[in-house]
């Protein structure tokens, strides 16, 4: 099979472009080594430190599991919260004329921001335990 529908844009990706500059360099013999004589060498981690790493990741999955199967009905009970607090707040504003219409209308619009906070602060916890690119609708 060939490849005859590959663009390349220019100035093209960090990794074609990075590697096009290190041919570039061997070949003009503009390469130089480091002061230390050799190249370092990447540390391996130790098997320890890799079942650490897998237990770690297995705890974050559950962890996002979890969170992602409480979001729809924390979020059906924010929504209860939130919209009507913020579709009373102009009523309250326009339409009532009592002693303490301050302390209601503050009352409507932390109840409605408080909501949409928390509702998009789990949404951020959620995404950042993702244990892949996700999308949320």
């Amino acid at each position: 099979m060939t490849r005859n529908n590959i663009v390349r844009f220019p100035g093209g990706s960090g990794r074609s472009r990075s590697t096009s500059v290190e041919a570039d360099r061997l070949a003009t013999h503009e390469h130089v080594a480091p002061a230390g004589g050799e190249p370092p060498v990447p540390v391996q981690p130790s098997a320890g430190v890799r079942a650490a790493s897998g237990v770690l990741y297995g705890v974050r999955y559950a962890i996002f599991l979890l969170l992602m199967w409480m979001r729809g009905p924390l979020r059906f009970l924010l929504g209860l919260i939130g919209v009507p607090a913020l579709f009373a707040l102009p009523l309250v504003w326009l339409g009532y004329e009592g002693a303490n219409k301050g302390e209601l209308l503050l009352l409507c619009g932390v109840g409605a921001l408080g909501a949409f906070a928390l509702a998009w602060f789990y949404d951020s916890l959620v995404l950042a335990l993702a244990p892949e690119p996700i999308f949320l609708n």
